[in-house]
This record gives structure tokens, C-alpha cells and sequence, in this order.
């Protein structure tokens, strides 16, 4: 009988513990099932910034950082028979920054004979470790800010991914932590006026970029007296033409027409140091009846020093006696599409500066111009299309030419086109939402520089996109720091320099803003400045008007 009571109880038991293990696999299946074990994650540890490619957060441009959850150990299971817990839990696996903590184990108890006695429970399982946060940002960049003369500007204020930084004396910058793409935005306050620009470049993934804008330093400037030696008076008869460039580090002149010993109206410019060391060149030639080159007459070139700060007027005396000049055609061709065409030839220095010796109106698409051959000078010819002012504007350039130089061939490229705004209501109250779009052209694919400007000429304010999107709304410019004004009316376009295989292509440390993009082409001369040569394009598309929500 007490066999058969043993018997009996250890039933009960067996079936008690059978009970006790569903009953506990149930509630864990349930737990599961309504995400209970999620009740404990930690929270992200990554801040919601994009991950770059070095980040160990969530793999690819723009995914957000997330802390791993905190593994969770299962609990043993506990057979009626078995004895002590042997194993506690593994630890659950850490997160990867992408996904949650492992499910620790929890440790078996052993089987014990039967027959033999109760083994207590076996012990649950320990809770994993929490899985680890995925880690946020990125690599540092370092940076620079420069003019269109490339020179490195100080004091500029520079944001990427909300964090500013102003450039050091150098025009030096860098910001830590930076995911594989961003984009930087600046504001430019011009030194001697009331302009303000807010320029943002988008897409960048480089970690030295140089952001090149149009003007910062102060513009100066100093009278200049010219004279043409002895030998003028045979040189300069009342048929020819007489022209002076005056160039260096910091800035170009060119004075058309000029008269010797009574020109005092012409004043240099350029930008930065108070004073400077450029080079003046005089060319003396001989138009034909269209105003082409026939010859060339005299020539020369003397150093100038200039002082912004003083009173005097700078002196340049040239030797402008006659003598044999070499000359020889440039020739080639034209692809042209439509509108006004003129064509334009350059005799360029190696100081930057340039004289214009054609301005063919005609615009030829099959040209043949006379060049000299000027001891350390070459040629550019350039070919425009369209109106500036009023958009729709196309300018191609072949530098470095010799005279002579035959088969030269100039494609002009389209502008851009159909510029629009979505909804199309939001043309007289654009917002933050408001999307602009536009059609690249034929030959400037981009990326492109986006202009807005004010339609109150007092305003002198500007923001400016160096972007590869052909659609965008409007971007934040240092943290919100500056931005267009509500209720006023702008017009906006779209600028080509060239064709560039991305935005980091137009951040190398020479810049990408093309040396015909200055303003004197806002005047009808195209000149080429700056210190950028080469092959090259500029265009310009029509403008499009629009007024800001109030």
C-alpha cells in the first residue's frame, strides 16, 4: 500500500510540474507575442543625426544611429525531476547599433534517476548583458573658404549638421564628427557694402572641401595716370585703338579707348590687402573697316605699385613706340542654337590680366581672327549666346590658344529651362514647402549654382545653392541664421560653370566658379579674371519672379 501511495504522489507531482512548464512556456510565448520583452530596451543611444560611412551606426547615407536593446536571459525550464540549475543564462549578444541584444539562455537542470529524490528547481537563467549602443557621426572636416581670387577668408561663419564653426585667419574650419554625406552653408557679409549672401553646398561627401563664393574683402581702389612715352604720338594715330589691363594677385582692369597723358579717370580695383603689386600692359593696333584687328603697332608692360590709402594717383609711363609685332589667325568654328550671338578674342598675361582685341557682333559661327604673339601671353576665344540680364545666356571659351592656331572648335551649351514652382499658386507666397524645379540644358547637365536675388536692388541680399538637384525648397543656412525676407519679391535662376562630375568635383582647393562669371558680362563685356584658366562654359537661364509668404 505505501508503494502504491508513493506511486499515486509521485503522479501528482509529475503531472503538478508538467503543468507548472506548459504554464510557463505559455507566458513566454505570450510575453513574446505582445512585445513585453521589449518593455526594457534601453534607449537609442545615437542622436538622431545621418551616419556617415565610418559611423557604426545604421549602415548607408542617411540611416539614424540606434542604440542596440538589452539582451534577455530566458529562464531555465524546471522539470519536476530535475536537480540543481546547472548553466545560468549566456549572455545575450550586444546590438550592433542596427539590432537588439541576443536572448541570453536559461540554464537546464539535470535529469535525476528515477525513483530517486525531488530535485529542487533548476535556477533561472541570467539576464543578458544589454546590447551596445550603436555609435553616431562621423570624420572630421577640414575646410576652407575662398573668393573668387581665391583668397582664404577669415571670419566666415560655417554650419554643418548644426553645428558652427567660424573660419580661422586662414579661412581655415573644421567641424567633428561629420557623417559621408553633408551639406555646409555660410554667410558672406561683404566688407564694404550693406551685401549679405547665404550660400549652401549640397551633397558634399569630401573631408577637405574648399567653398568658394563670389566676394567678401573689402574692394579698393586707386586713380591711375597713364602716359605713352616718346614714342606715342607715332603710334597712336586717330584710327587705332589703344588699350590698358592692369592685373595681379587681387584683382583686373581693362581701359578701352584710352588716352595718354590725359587719363586720370581710370582707377584699378581689387580686393583685400590695402595695397598691391599687379602689372599694367599697353597695346597699341590697327582695326580694319568692321573693327577686327589688322596689326598690331606697340607694346609693353611695366610693374605697378598700388596704395589704396593714398591720395596720390599712381603713375604708369609705357614705351609705346612703334615696332614689328607678329601676328597670326585663329580660326575654327561655332555650334550655335539661337539668339544673339557675338564672338570675343583675348590676348591673356600670365598676371591675369586681359585685353580685348575682338568683339565681333556679327557672331560668325565660322571665325578667323588676327592674334599677336606677345612674349609670355597666349589667346581666348569665347563665343556668347543670349542676353544676360535677361536670362537665357550662353558663353563657351578655349584658352590657351596660340596665334595661329587653326581648327578650333566651340560648342555652345544650352541654359537651363522651364523654371517652376509646385504648387504652382505658391509663385506669389513661397514657403518653406514650396518646391522649385527646373530643366537642365543641352552641355550643362550641372551640378548648377541657384541664385536668389532680391527684385529691391537696396535690399543687397542673396542666397545662393551650389546643388546637383534640378528640384529643391528652400534650404536653412547656418541654423536658420539668415534667410530670404518674407513678403518680398526675388527672382531666381540657375548658373552652369562648366560640367562637374558631382559638387565634390566643384570644391577642389581652385574653386569652380568660371573666370567669365565676374559681372562684367552683366554689362555686355565678358572679361576673363580671376586666377581659374582653361576650356570652359558659363550659363545663365531666365529669370523667374517670385514673392515670399509674409
Amino acid at each position: 500500500m505505501s508503494e502504491s501511495r508513493g506511486s499515486s504522489s509521485s503522479s501528482r507531482v509529475g503531472r503538478l510540474a508538467a503543468l507548472v512548464s506548459l504554464l510557463a512556456l505559455t507566458l513566454a510565448a505570450c510575453s513574446s507575442l505582445l512585445g513585453i520583452e521589449e518593455l526594457h530596451e534601453g534607449p537609442a543611444s545615437g542622436s538622431g543625426a545621418e551616419s556617415g560611412a565610418a559611423s557604426a551606426g545604421r549602415s548607408g547615407a542617411n540611416g539614424d544611429g540606434k542604440g542596440g536593446s538589452a539582451g534577455k536571459a530566458q529562464g531555465g525550464n524546471n522539470n519536476a525531476n530535475a536537480g540543481n540549475g546547472e548553466m545560468s543564462g549566456d549572455t545575450g549578444a550586444a546590438g550592433d547599433g542596427t539590432t537588439q541584444g541576443g536572448s541570453g539562455n536559461g540554464g537546464n537542470g539535470n535529469a535525476s534517476n528515477a525513483g530517486g529524490s525531488s530535485g529542487s528547481s533548476g535556477s533561472g537563467g541570467s539576464s543578458g548583458s544589454s546590447g551596445s549602443g550603436g555609435s553616431v557621426g562621423g570624420t572630421p572636416v577640414t575646410g576652407h573658404v575662398i573668393d573668387y581670387w581665391g583668397h582664404k577668408l577669415p571670419s566666415i561663419p560655417v554650419e554643418i549638421g548644426g553645428t558652427k564653426v567660424t573660419t580661422d585667419a586662414q579661412g581655415a574650419f573644421t567641424i567633428p564628427n561629420v557623417p559621408a554625406q553633408y551639406d555646409a552653408t555660410l554667410i558672406v557679409k561683404v566688407a564694404d557694402t550693406a551685401e549679405t549672401a547665404g550660400w549652401v553646398f549640397q551633397g558634399l561627401t569630401r573631408r577637405d572641401p574648399t567653398l568658394q563664393v563670389y566676394f567678401d574683402l573689402m574692394s579698393r581702389y586707386q586713380y591711375l595716370d597713364v602716359e605713352g612715352g616718346a614714342g606715342l604720338a607715332t603710334a597712336l594715330t586717330s584710327s587705332r585703338t589703344f588699350s590698358v589691363a592692369v592685373a595681379g594677385p587681387d584683382g583686373q582692369d581693362e581701359f578701352k579707348d584710352v588716352v595718354p597723358d590725359n587719363f586720370t579717370e581710370g582707377s584699378p580695383s581689387w580686393r583685400g590687402p590695402t595695397t598691391t603689386q599687379e602689372t599694367a600692359y599697353g597695346l597699341i593696333w590697327q582695326p580694319d573697316a568692321n573693327g577686327l584687328p589688322a596689326s598690331y603697332v606697340a607694346f609693353d608692360s611695366k610693374t605697378l605699385a598700388l596704395d589704396s590709402t593714398s591720395s596720390n594717383h599712381a603713375l604708369v609711363t609705357f614705351d609705346m613706340t612703334p615696332k614689328t609685332i607678329t601676328a597670326s589667325a585663329i580660326s575654327g568654328q561655332v555650334t550655335a542654337n539661337s539668339g544673339e550671338r557675338e564672338n570675343w578674342a583675348y590676348v591673356q598675361f600670365p598676371t591675369n590680366a586681359a585685353i580685348t582685341v575682338v568683339r565681333d557682333k556679327t557672331g560668325a559661327n565660322t571665325f578667323s581672327y588676327l592674334a599677336p604673339a606677345l612674349t609670355g601671353s597666349s589667346m581666348i576665344f569665347a563665343a556668347t549666346e543670349g542676353d544676360a540680364n535677361t536670362g537665357g545666356y550662353a558663353l563657351v571659351h578655349k584658352d590657351a590658344l596660340a596665334p595661329g592656331k587653326t581648327g578650333i572648335v566651340a560648342q555652345l551649351p544650352l541654359p537651363a529651362s522651364n523654371l517652376a514652382v509646385s504648387p504652382t499658386g505658391d509663385v506669389n507666397k513661397v514657403s518653406s514647402t514650396t518646391v522649385f524645379s527646373f530643366q537642365p540644358g543641352a552641355g550643362s547637365s550641372g551640378p548648377f549654382l541657384i541664385e536668389f536675388d532680391n527684385l529691391d536692388a537696396s535690399s543687397m541680399e542673396h542666397l545662393l545653392i551650389v546643388t546637383a538637384k534640378t528640384s529643391f525648397t528652400l534650404p536653412k543656412v547656418v541654423n536658420d541664421s539668415y534667410a530670404l525676407l518674407p513678403g518680398q519679391k526675388y527672382y531666381w535662376r540657375v548658373q552652369t560653370h562648366g560640367v562637374f562630375a558631382n559638387v565634390d568635383a566643384m570644391a577642389g582647393t581652385t574653386g569652380y566658379l568660371d573666370e567669365f562669371s565676374g559681372t562684367d558680362y552683366l554689362y555686355g563685356f565678358p572679361t576673363p579674371a580671376g586666377p581659374r584658366h582653361g576650356d570652359g562654359a558659363f550659363t545663365i537661364s531666365a529669370n523667374q519672379n517670385v514673392t515670399l509668404a509674409p
